[in-house]
């Protein structure tokens, strides 16, 4: 699970593939991008 502040420019293809080169192969796995939660600047 990847959080971003904007999550409209990650490419999810290219993180699957990361993932998946990365993993044992035995492992199963779900990749997905969503937008963090934005906390007020003090």
């Amino acid at each position: 699970h990847l959080r971003l502040p904007d999550p409209t420019g990650a490419d999810e293809h290219r993180l699957d593939s990361l993932v998946a080169a990365a993993r044992p192969a035995h492992m199963p796995y779900t990749v997905q991008v969503t937008a963090a939660e934005r906390t007020p600047e003090r």
